[in-house]
C-alpha cells in the first residue's frame, strides 16, 4: 500500500494545478484506479480516503477526481475541513478545486455551541449557505429545540445569518422570527423564555430575543406579558466603532389594565438614547433620557437593570474641539427633577449654550497649572429668567517636594469664581497641604490640610472648609491591611483648643485576605461629638470546591430624629448539587426589628441544550420565576 500511495502521489501532484499554485495530496487509500474515458483522467479511490489540499482536508469511503475538469466527487460518510478550519460532515460532496465552490447532501456542521444540518449545501471559501435547514444547539438526533428556514447562511469564525425562520419545540412551531443573527465571536443566550408570578404584576410570561445586526451592532427585543399590567414592548440595541464612535438606545413601553396608587398614569415608557462620534480632533456627545415616571425603570425588566427609582433627568449635547493645549467645548444641557406633588418631572434650568474652555497642565518654575472657564446661559423654570453665568478656575499643583527619601510635601492650590449676571461675584480659594512619611516597611502616615474660602464673608460664604486630617496606614503583608482616619475641624472662630465638637469623625477599616479563599473586612466610625459609633461595616467570603459563603453587617445610627437605627445582616450561600445544578439561598434579617426584610432561593441547571433558572424571591413583593436561556 505504502508503494500505492506514492505512485500517486507522483502521478496526481503534477496533473492538477490550482491558481493558487496548490496540489492536491494523496494521504491515505486503500484501492485505486486510474481510467482514461473521452481523453478526461479519473481517478477512482476507495477504502478509507484521506485527501488534502492547501488548508482543506478531506475524508470518505469513496472519492472519484476528474483531472480535466479539476472536479472532487466523495460519496459515503463524507468529512470536509475547510480552510477556516471547521468541520462538515455529509453522505456526498462535489467540490471544484480550481473555483473552490462545491455542494455537499445531507450536510452538518458543529460551530459550538451551534448544529446546522440542511438537505442540501452550497459552500464555497466564504460562506456556507444550508437549504431547508435547522439550527440548535441540542446535539441529538432529534433536538430539543429548533430554528427551521429555508435558508441558513454560515459566514466561519464570524456569525450565523436566516430569515424567515419557525422556533419549534421538538416539532412543535410556537413562533415566527422574520430575521435571525448570531455571532459566532460571542457567547450570549440568543433567547431568554421567562414566566413567572408576583403579587404585584400575577402571572407572567417574558421573552427577550438577542440579535446580531452587524458585528459591532447588537440588540435585544423585549416582550412582557403581565396578567395585572399588560402586554410590555421594549427594545434595546448597541453599536460601536473602533476608536471612532459608539451609543446605545432604549425602548420599552406598556399601557397598563388599571390605575395604580403609586402612578399617575397608566401609560408607562422610558426612552434613552446615548451617542459618541470623533472625528480627527472633534468630538460629540448625545445624551437622552425621557420617562414616564420615577419608577418605570424599577418596576420593568428588574432583573437586567437597575431597580432604584430615577429622581434626576440630565439631557445633554456637547461638541468638542481639542488643541494642542486646551480644549474648546460648546453644548448645551438641560436638568430635570422629579416633583412629588404634580407626580412628574420638572424642568429645573437649562444651559443654553454653554462653552468651555480648559488648558491642559502647564509647567513653569516646577509649578504645574491649569485653567478652566466656562460661560452659560441659564434659564430658571422657578422665575423664568435668563441670566448669563460664568465660573473661572486657576488650578496651581507645584511639584512634589522629596524631603528625604520617606517624607514627601505636596501642595495643591486653586482659585474659583462664580460670576451671575445682576448679582454680586463670588469667588473661593481652595488650598491642600499634604505630608506623607513612610515610617519602616509597615506604616505610613498622610497628614492632609484642607482649606476652603470664600472671597465674600456674607451669611452663605466664607470658610467653607478647614480641616487637618491625618490618615495612618498600615500592612503586615499583601494579606492583612488596615487605614485610621480621622481630622480637627478649624472652622470656628474660637481660640484654637481641641474639643469633641472640633473633632471630625474617626473611621477604621481592617483587611484580611488570609488565603485565596478567604476575605473579611471591618470598617467602622466613631462620632466623638455624641460618643457613639455611627456605623460599622462587616463583609465575609469563604469559597471551597463545591461552595461559597458570604456574609454581611451594617449598623447606622442617623443623626435625626424621624429615622431609627438601622441593624442587618446579610448571608447568601451558594453549592452544586451535582455538576449540572447549582443552589443558592439568601436570607436579608432587620435585627433591630426581628424580621426577616428579604429571602430567595435559585436554582439553576444545565438541561443539554437549555440554561434553566428558578428564583423565588419573598419581601414586599413574593415572587417567583422560571427562565430558559437557549445555549
Amino acid at each position: 500500500m505504502r508503494r500505492l500511495i506514492l505512485f500517486f502521489n507522483l502521478l496526481i501532484i503534477p496533473s492538477i494545478n490550482l491558481s493558487a499554485q496548490e496540489k492536491v495530496i494523496l494521504e491515505h487509500a486503500d484501492h485505486a484506479e486510474y481510467l482514461k474515458i473521452a481523453g478526461e483522467e479519473v481517478i477512482t479511490l476507495w477504502g478509507d480516503v484521506k485527501l488534502s489540499s492547501g488548508k482543506m482536508c478531506l475524508e470518505a469511503d469513496w472519492v472519484q477526481l476528474n483531472m480535466a475538469q479539476d472536479e472532487l466527487l466523495a460519496k459515503g460518510k463524507v468529512i470536509l475541513v475547510n480552510e477556516q478550519g471547521r468541520r462538515i460532515e455529509s453522505k456526498e460532496a462535489k467540490y471544484n478545486l480550481r473555483t473552490k465552490q462545491g455542494r455537499m447532501k445531507a450536510p452538518y456542521i458543529s460551530v459550538k455551541p451551534y448544529y446546522c444540518r440542511g438537505v442540501e449545501a452550497c459552500f464555497e471559501s466564504g460562506t456556507i449557505t444550508f437549504y431547508d435547514a435547522l439550527l440548535t444547539t441540542c446535539d441529538l438526533p432529534n433536538p430539543h429545540y429548533s430554528l427551521t428556514t429555508a435558508k441558513i447562511i454560515v459566514y466561519p469564525n464570524d456569525k450565523i445569518t436566516a430569515k424567515n425562520i419557525f422556533f419549534k419545540v421538538g416539532n412543535i412551531p410556537l413562533f415566527y422570527i422574520p430575521y435571525y443573527s448570531k455571532s459566532l465571536k460571542q457567547r450570549k443566550s440568543q433567547m431568554v423564555i421567562k414566566s413567572g408570578r408576583s403579587n404585584i404584576k400575577g402571572n407572567s410570561l417574558g421573552v427577550t430575543y438577542n440579535y446580531l445586526f452587524t458585528p459591532k451592532s447588537i440588540g435585544s427585543v423585549h416582550l412582557n406579558f403581565l396578567e395585572a399590567q399588560g402586554l410590555g414592548k421594549g427594545v434595546e440595541h448597541k453599536y460601536w466603532e473602533d476608536g471612532t464612535s459608539h451609543g446605545q438606545s432604549y425602548f420599552y413601553y406598556i399601557h397598563e389594565n388599571k390605575k395604580r396608587d403609586d402612578v399617575k398614569d397608566t401609560k408607562r415608557w422610558e426612552i434613552t438614547a446615548k451617542h459618541l462620534q470623533r472625528f480627527k480632533d472633534i468630538t460629540g456627545i448625545l445624551h437622552l433620557q425621557l420617562l414616564s415616571d420615577k419608577n418605570v425603570t424599577r418596576d420593568y425588566l428588574r432583573e437586567e437593570r437597575s431597580n432604584a427609582a430615577t429622581w434626576e433627568l440630565k439631557n445633554y449635547l456637547a461638541v468638542t474641539k481639542t488643541y494642542s493645549n486646551h480644549t474648546l467645548r460648546l453644548g448645551g444641557e438641560r436638568i430635570d427633577l422629579w416633583n412629588d406633588e404634580v407626580e412628574d418631572f420638572k424642568k429645573e434650568f437649562v444651559l443654553l449654550p454653554k462653552l468651555t474652555l480648559q488648558t491642559k497642565s502647564v509647567r513653569k518654575n516646577n509649578i504645574y497649572s491649569n485653567l478652566k472657564v466656562e460661560v452659560a446661559n441659564q434659564i430658571d423654570s422657578a422665575t423664568n429668567t435668563h441670566y448669563l453665568k460664568g465660573d473661572v478656575g486657576v488650578n496651581l499643583l507645584k511639584k512634589a517636594n522629596f524631603l528625604s527619601d520617606k517624607v514627601v510635601f505636596s501642595p495643591k492650590i486653586g482659585l474659583l469664581g462664580l460670576l451671575k449676571e445682576k448679582e454680586k461675584t463670588t469667588g473661593w480659594l481652595n488650598m491642600s497641604l499634604n505630608l506623607r512619611n513612610r515610617i519602616g516597611r509597615y506604616l505610613e502616615i498622610n497628614l492632609n490640610h484642607n482649606l476652603k474660602k470664600a472671597f465674600t464673608t456674607d451669611e452663605y460664604h466664607g470658610v467653607e472648609t478647614n480641616a487637618l486630617v491625618p490618615t495612618l496606614y498600615m500592612w503586615m503583608s499583601k494579606k492583612i491591611r488596615g487605614e485610621i482616619a480621622g481630622g480637627v475641624n478649624l472652622r470656628e472662630h474660637k481660640p484654637l483648643k481641641i474639643t469633641k465638637a472640633r473633632l471630625l469623625p474617626l473611621v477604621a477599616d481592617l483587611n484580611l485576605a488570609l488565603s485565596d479563599n478567604f476575605v473579611t473586612s471591618l470598617k467602622t466610625t466613631y462620632n466623638f461629638k455624641s460618643s457613639t459609633i455611627d456605623r460599622v461595616e462587616t463583609y465575609l467570603d469563604l469559597k471551597k470546591d463545591t461552595w461559597q459563603y458570604g456574609g454581611s453587617g451594617l449598623y447606622y445610627r442617623p443623626h435625626s430624629n424621624n429615622n431609627k437605627d438601622i441593624l442587618e445582616v446579610s448571608n447568601y450561600l451558594t453549592f452544586k448539587i451535582s455538576p449540572k445544578t447549582q443552589m443558592q439561598v439568601h436570607v436579608y434579617y432587620d435585627l433591630k426589628n426581628h424580621r426577616i426584610k428579604e429571602n430567595g432561593l435559585i436554582i439553576e441547571k444545565d438541561l443539554h441544550c437549555w440554561n434553566s433558572k428558578l428564583s423565588i424571591r419573598h419581601g414586599k413583593d413574593t415572587e417567583f420565576w422560571l427562565s430558559l436561556n437557549v445555549k
